[in-house]
Parts: structure tokens; C-alpha cells; sequence
């Protein structure tokens, strides 16, 4: 509508040599349940700056944690030259992790250099698996569900979509586990859609049967284009987003489709199973019913050792 490239006007990469070498300081806090979580995340990393991350959504203040003072020292730090208490550049916090221990501090947030486990999407049998190993060439096939209930657009996070599209459920947990990082999803579809999108979440299944969101992300298969960014991306994919990248897809072409999830920071109880779920639309869409189609499209979703697959930053605890 303006004729103008606003992510690259507004976003700081554009100006990260002079944000550098300007002498400013800068810190940067966002929680694990609110999207931008990442986004805070890169840009501490490419300026250095001191890191915070909370639970909670959207602006939540961090429970048991001195907010207003951490606040007031950097800018006492920074504006008024007053000396303030050596402190690690990285604090953030671990979900459901024992009581007392959910605050951590280090000079990088382990999930930067977290190694991953490539877990695959399996399609064999009745339901999808979610597994270690990798299974044979398979597709499984849904439509887009657009009746996702009353429109959601300011919601932070979403509630689990599971029957919305497809499932990829893993077998139980043997021991606890801890996921921290960004999880990276390869999705190898084809849809009779030229334009699909598509959407993933990784959910947690307790012992209970309980669903819970952990991490989720999206992407339009004919803007999967990726390429070098202008900054670092600690290894995440970089979609370009480019006008003259994009690329419709024929009717029955398989393409791939890479692309990072909300970063989580997390104990996964023993007992606990891995879900991961793939639809064509989210609650959140606040166009959603611009956007419907009729018929709705249909994707299809292929396993294989050159399938679809999820990497898990996860280790176990000992």
C-alpha cells in the first residue's frame, strides 16, 4: 500500500553496523509464550546485549524476579555512570522445571548452539508417528479446516489444533528431557493449491492426555524461497520474502518447505509424548475469511528419508 520495503525501514538489522558502533545500549525482553520471543532473541545476539526471558504472554511482568530493579540498574548503568552488580548477559527461564530452579543465567541462552534431534514425520499406519528413525515413502492427505472458531487475532498463542489437520504423535518419553531452543521443521508437501499455507505446532501430550502448545511457526509454500540474511540467524533458515522469489505450485509437485518454530525452553516429563501438527489455518488469521477457499484445498504431507521431519533441540537430564 505505501510502495515501501517497511521490514527493512523498520527492522534493526538494517542499521546493525551503526546500532554497533553507536556506543547505545541495549536490552531486550520477551517471554516464551509470546511470538516475538525470537525475534528478541536474534537481535540480542547480533548486538550483544543483555537478554531477558520470561514466562508468561504478552508484557506479563517475570514472577520473583526483580523487574523494576533490573530495569532501573541498566538505566542507572547506562544514563547515570553508576557501577551496577556483575550479572551474566542472559537470564531466562525454564519451564517446568523443578520449584526454585526455573531462573537460569549464562552468557548465551543454551538454545543458540543447542545441538538437534532429527525426529521424522512417519505416515504409516492409521496415524501419523513421530520417530527417530526414518520411515518409509508415504503421503497422508488433508483439507484446509477453516472452521476454526470465532476469529482469534490478538491472541499470543494458540490453543492445540489437533483434528484440524494432521497428527505425528511420538511413542512416551523414557526419562525427563529438557528442549531448549529453536525447533526446525522440514515439511515436504503437495498441495492442488497453488498457493497453500501452511502451519506447524509442536505440542506436548501428558501423561494425562493433556495438550499443550510449546512452539509453532507458518509459512506460504510459494514464499519458501531461503537465502543468506544480512545478519546472524544462528543457523535458522531465512526466508528472502522476495517478489521475484515467488514460486506457486504446480498441482501434484512436491516442494520443500524449512522454517523455524517459537524458541521453548522446557522440561518434558518422562511419560510425556511428542505431538506435532500440520494444518492449513490458524485461528489467529485475522483474514481468515478472506482467505477461505471453496473448495478447500487439499495438501498432502510426505514421509521418507527425504520427507518431512522436526530437530529438537532436546537432551536428556540425567
Amino acid at each position: 500500500l505505501t510502495g515501501t520495503r517497511f521490514w527493512e525501514e523498520a527492522g534493526p538489522y538494517t542499521y546493525l553496523d551503526t546500532l554497533r558502533s553507536s556506543g547505545i545500549a541495549t536490552y531486550f525482553w520477551s517471554n516464551l509464550r509470546d511470538e516475538p520471543t525470537g525475534q528478541m532473541i536474534l537481535a540480542a545476539e547480533n548486538l550483544g546485549s543483555k537478554l531477558l526471558v520470561g514466562p508468561g504472554t504478552h508484557c506479563a511482568v517475570p514472577p520473583d524476579f526483580d523487574f523494576v530493579g533490573e530495569v532501573q540498574r541498566h538505566f542507572d548503568q547506562h544514563l547515570r555512570g553508576r557501577p551496577a552488580p556483575a550479572s551474566a548477559r542472559v537470564t531466562w527461564w525454564v519451564e517446568e522445571a523443578p520449584a526454585g530452579k526455573n531462573w537460569r543465567q549464562g552468557e548465551r541462552w543454551p538454545g543458540v548452539d543447542a545441538p538437534r534431534q532429527r525426529w521424522y514425520l512417519a505416515s504409516s499406519g492409521a496415524d501419523g508417528q513421530l520417530q527417530a528413525r526414518s520411515p518409509r515413502r508415504a503421503s497422508r492427505e488433508f483439507a484446509v479446516d477453516y472452521e476454526l472458531g470465532p476469529p482469534d487475532a490478538f491472541a499470543f498463542w494458540v490453543q492445540s489444533q489437533h483434528g484440524r489437520g494432521l497428527s505425528f504423535t511420538s511413542a512416551p518419553l523414557a526419562q525427563d528431557q529438557e528442549l531448549a531452543g529453536f525447533p526446525l521443521v522440514r515439511l515436504r508437501v503437495a498441495s492442488n493449491d497453488p498457493e497453500p499455507l501452511l502451519f506447524a505446532y509442536l505440542e506436548q501430550i501428558s501423561a494425562d492426555g493433556s495438550a499443550d502448545v510449546l512452539a509453532f511457526g507458518r509459512l506460504a509454500a510459494s514464499y519458501r524461497k531461503t537465502g543468506t540474511a544480512p545478519y546472524d540467524t544462528l543457523g535458522l533458515p531465512w526466508i528472502t520474502g522476495l517478489s521475484a522469489d515467488h514460486a506457486p505450485l504446480a498441482p501434484g509437485r512436491e516442494v520443500d518447505l524449512d522454517f523455524a518454530l517459537t524458541p521453548v525452553s522446557r522440561v518434558i516429563s518422562s511419560g510425556s509424548r511428542l505431538r506435532v501438527v500440520v494444518t492449513g489455518a490458524d485461528p489467529r488469521q485475522r483474514n481468515l475469511a478472506d482467505l477461505r477457499k471453496d473448495p478447500a484445498p487439499r495438501i498432502s504431507v510426505v514421509s521418507g528419508r527425504n520427507g518431512s521431519w522436526i530437530e529438537l533441540p532436546l537432551r536428556p537430564l540425567s
